[in-house]
């Protein structure tokens, strides 16, 4: 008898196989963030100081003194001494201790030509000479400071002013070693000009050839005078 023989075919299950490094990269990922969570709860919190984020910077000038005459107001050092006055000609001046600031008022009488100097011939007598100039602003008007040398080791520096009604002022201040360079200009920073808020009433001057509103200085050659209601008032003094 011949025996039968049948060829079976048995499927067996497929093995899927997938890359490991997937799992590998996504576990790294995840071990680094929370390293870096956790470092970062470590870090101490950054403030910032109220008094910087809203607190304004202080006035240098604060608590200076004040100097203020009928023409203009200035502020100057509390260890400085009370400046002291004296006429020059037909202005008047005022000096500072120690710092031996000096601030000149009115118009240069001229002998040569028997009247008061412009301010463009006053700025032509500061430029004989200076080894700098600078177009700056003080109490919102225009102004030109000079720097000079007056020595092997120190310099002078000098603002020449003009007020709305025509008044000028000389100041300057020399700067021997060891000075605060920026002193200057702190100093012409409080500077304001007062003879320009007097009220005009609308009468004026005739003085050598010139106008004067009511209530401004004329200057003279010997005396100290001033537009008063329409006539010119002086105060008598020696010519100097």
């Amino acid at each position: 008898m011949a025996k039968c023989y049948t060829n079976l075919m048995v499927e067996m299950p497929l093995k899927l196989s997938f890359p490991k490094w997937p799992l590998v990269a996504l576990f790294s990922f995840l071990l680094g963030a929370a390293s870096v969570l956790a470092y970062q709860k470590l870090l101490p919190t950054r403030t910032v100081p109220v008094d910087q984020s809203t607190t304004p910077s202080a006035d240098p000038t604060a608590d200076w003194k004040t100097l203020q005459t009928n023409s203009f107001s200035i502020k100057y050092p509390l260890e400085w001494q009370e400046p002291s006055q004296y006429q020059q000609s037909t202005r008047t001046a005022y000096d500072f201790i120690p710092g031996n600031l000096t601030i000149v008022e009115g118009s240069y009488y001229d002998q040569v030509l028997q009247r008061p100097r412009t301010y463009e011939e006053e700025l032509a007598i500061a430029e004989e000479g200076p080894i700098g100039k600078q177009e700056i602003i003080v109490d919102n008007s225009k102004a030109i400071k000079y720097t000079n040398k007056i020595g092997d080791s120190t310099y002078e520096e000098l603002a020449i002013l003009k007020s709305s009604t025509g008044m000028i002022f000389w100041i300057s201040m020399p700067f021997p070693p060891g000075t605060d360079p920026n002193l200057f200009d702190l100093i012409l920073s409080t500077f304001k000009f007062l003879d320009d808020q007097k009220t005009v009433t609308g009468q004026t001057c005739q003085y050598n050839g010139i106008t004067y509103q009511d209530g401004e200085s004329v200057p003279d050659k010997c005396n100290y005078c001033s537009c008063e209601s329409g006539q010119i008032a002086c105060t008598l003094r020696a010519c100097q």
